[in-house]
Formats: structure tokens, C-alpha cells, sequence
């Protein structure tokens, strides 16, 4: 990678492939001047910037475009035989000089048509967000390595991952030796500060008497629970057990759930101060006091940002592909990397939560022991960055 080098960015699925790429984005255009182009592939996705109003003020200053679909398609015209030009067409004709790299995760699409686009282009693939794809089950492995594309990614491709325990599945699946495990920038303590403008850890705040605590409540999408009710029950129990105990309760929809579903929660529970979150869980965290979380790997950045985290969800009887075993029953690869409080009951969620919120050391101690548990597991140590741009250079 050389300075002025032109990157093309494609989003597919989510805002968590920005949360996962922009610090990278971020050191390349403050260290690199590189010029950047984000290309959304769903309007839909693009749409949901006011969720995350913190990634798109960033992504917005980093890159010289952000062109979606409708940008694009309002730039179709129909000649005399009304012959109407494609996306791609369109994507390649606005990027005429050219495009060094290309960078797009790993998410079960295709990604072939824009290799020929761009056929001077080198690849990186990322991951889009920190899943550790090392502990899935083997059946979870067979239906992702049919999902993923891997055939069709040039086999020079940079791969990289976030974690050393995914390197063998993903080695095995692609074919690829150029593999480097760089660690998820987003961990790092001086994007972090970037970010939330917070720096250093917070297991010393304490709650004033005057202060409402605040509660990250972050989701998991309904339909991967066996039962409606099970879901409903959880997430109201949260509600109400807020409301006795005078807490805000700040909701963090998972990329892949209907926000719908949860707004009807919302006003099934009347005197609950509940609000959704507009902003990444990195920064949602950032300015709460404990995070109560369904099984997601979003834990992990509350528990960079600081705060301790509770995971909240009975096992019994449910099955998901990406929960792990413990015994004759599911639990969280969460629970089994000691990255959570675990709380199978409201009684249990009651009793940690008070805990944390009203006992200093219990909660700077959590904090001390979830942490510990990240570091063992990914490298947040600060050269996430470092190993990754030395990726990019020997490419």
C-alpha cells in the first residue's frame, strides 16, 4: 500500500461490517492519506445510520464517497432502445480511474462480479464482527463453509481474523495461506478513545444517590428462540426489574432483528424509561453502567468500553446453531470464555445487577476478570492496527 491508493469499501449486511473496518479506515486516511469510496450494496442498510450516528460521523469524514444504490440508480437513463445500465455498470463507469483495493467481510455473498469490475485490485477480506468462529459446532461449520464463497475469493486474497482459534477452520475452508490474525481494531484503547471520546477504564465510577443507572440492554434477534413467549418474558422482566429499581434502560437492537418486535415491547410496559440506542455498543457503553445482554458477541464491547456485563438467558430446552455445549444442554461460548456474569433467572439477573451497581469492588473486580478473560482470548494490547497495516504493506 502506497499513499493516494484508492480502496473501495463494500457493505453488505450490517453496520457491524463498519464497526469492525472503520478503524482501520480511519489510521489509513490519517496515516496513509489513502482515498476511500464506501459502496452500500442496501439502501436498507444504508438507511440505518440513525442507529449508529456515531460509526456514520466517522465514516462520513474518512471517506471521499459513500454511493448506494439509489445514488446510483438515480443515474440510470434509458437510451432510444431503452437499454438500462446495471449497478455494476454504473459502479464502474464512477470509479473509471480505477480502484488499488478492495474490501468486503466475509458474509455468505458472491462478491465475484466486482473482481472483474476491478481486476487490477488486491482483496481483503475481514470479518464483520467478533464472533469466534473457531468454537462453532461442526454442523455449524459444514453449513458455513457451503455459505461463505470462499471459491470464488482470489486465492491472494489478504484473510483476516480476529481471533488465533479461528485460523485452522478458516484455513481448511479457503484454501488461503495468507491468513493473518490482526485482532479486532475496534478493541484498541486509542479508538476506543476516538470513538466515545472516553478514555481509560471505568470500574472506579460509582453511582451518585441523584443518578439513575443506566442498563445497556443488548439483544438477540426473536427468531433464533424457540418460544415468542420465552423472548417477551425476558425482555419484560428486564423492563419491570428497571423500573423498580429507578433505572434508564438503553436498548441496542441486534443488526438482524426487527426493531418493530421490540418498539411493541416498549409500550406493552407502561412507566419504564426505556430508549433505543443511536449509536454503536461501543459508545452505548460508554456512557452506561452495566450491560445486560442476550447471548451476543457485542458483550465484547462493553466489556472494552468498560462496564461490566451480564448475560441474561435461560438455556433450557434451546438450540441455536452458534450456541455452544456444556454437557447435555446449550450455553454461550461467552459464558465458556469467561467473558460474562451468567444469570439464568430474574432472580439471579437481580441479584448480580444490585451488586454491581451498589458493591465497588465487586464491580471493579468483574470488570478486572472479564477483561483479563478478552485479552487471553484477542489481541488488545495495541498492536491490532500495527499488524494489520504490516498485513496491507506485504500485500
Amino acid at each position: 500500500m502506497k499513499k493516494q491508493d484508492h480502496i473501495l469499501l463494500i457493505i453488505n449486511d450490517s453496520w457491524g461490517e463498519v464497526d469492525w473496518i472503520l478503524p482501520v479506515l480511519w489510521h489509513l486516511n490519517t496515516c496513509w492519506n489513502v482515498k476511500i469510496t464506501v459502496f452500500f450494496k442496501s439502501d436498507e442498510i444504508y438507511d440505518e445510520k440513525s442507529e449508529y450516528k456515531d460509526l456514520y460521523k466517522l465514516l462520513d469524514l474518512v471517506s471521499d464517497e459513500i454511493i448506494t444504490q439509489q445514488s446510483l440508480s438515480e443515474r440510470m437513463i434509458s437510451d432510444e432502445n431503452r437499454l438500462l445500465h446495471t449497478i455494476h455498470d454504473l459502479l464502474r463507469k464512477k470509479l473509471c480511474n480505477g480502484i488499488d483495493y478492495i474490501f468486503h467481510d466475509y458474509s455468505g455473498v458472491d462478491y465475484s462480479q466486482f473482481y472483474n469490475d476491478f481486476a487490477q485490485a488486491k482483496v481483503v477480506v475481514f470479518p464483520h464482527g467478533t464472533f469466534v468462529y473457531g468454537w462453532m459446532s461442526e454442523k455449524l461449520r459444514k453449513d458455513v463453509s457451503k455459505t461463505l464463497f470462499f471459491d470464488k475469493i482470489p486465492k491472494d486474497a489478504l484473510l483476516l481474523l480476529g481471533s488465533e482459534n479461528d485460523v485452522s477452520f478458516f484455513k481448511e475452508l479457503t484454501k488461503n495461506n495468507n491468513i493473518v490474525v490482526s485482532g479486532h481494531p475496534k478493541f484498541e484503547k486509542r479508538w476506543v478513545k476516538t470513538l466515545t471520546g472516553v478514555e481509560g477504564e471505568r470500574q472506579n465510577i460509582q453511582i451518585n444517590n441523584s443518578e439513575k443507572p443506566k442498563i445497556l440492554f443488548i439483544q438477540y434477534p426473536r427468531r433464533r428462540i424457540k418460544g415468542k413467549d420465552v423472548f417477551e418474558n425476558l425482555a419484560l422482566s428486564v423492563f419491570e426489574f428497571a423500573k423498580e429499581c429507578g433505572a434508564e434502560i438503553i436498548i441496542k437492537k441486534h443488526p438482524r432483528q426487527d426493531k418493530n418486535e421490540l418498539t411493541r415491547l416498549v409500550e406493552k410496559d407502561e412507566g419504564s424509561m426505556v430508549r433505543f440506542a443511536d449509536e454503536s455498543v461501543l459508545s452505548s457503553a460508554s456512557k452506561s453502567h452495566v450491560a445486560i445482554s442476550f447471548p451476543s458477541s457485542a458483550c465484547m464491547d462493553a466489556i472494552v468500553a468498560g462496564i461490566p456485563v451480564i448475560e441474561y438467558f435461560d438455556y433450557e430446552l434451546e438450540e441455536w446453531s452458534t450456541f455452544a455445549q456444556s454437557g447435555d444442554r446449550s450455553t454461550s461460548i461467552y459464558r465458556k470464555m469467561g467473558l460474562v456474569l451468567p444469570a439464568n433467572s430474574i432472580h439471579e439477573l437481580i441479584g448480580e445487577t444490585n451488586e454491581i451497581l451498589n458493591n465497588p469492588e465487586y464491580r471493579r473486580l468483574t470488570i478486572y476478570k472479564q477483561r483479563e478473560s478478552l485479552e487471553k482470548w484477542f489481541k488488545i494490547n495495541g498492536h491490532s492496527l500495527d499488524t494489520l497495516v504490516a498485513a496491507l504493506l506485504a500485500l
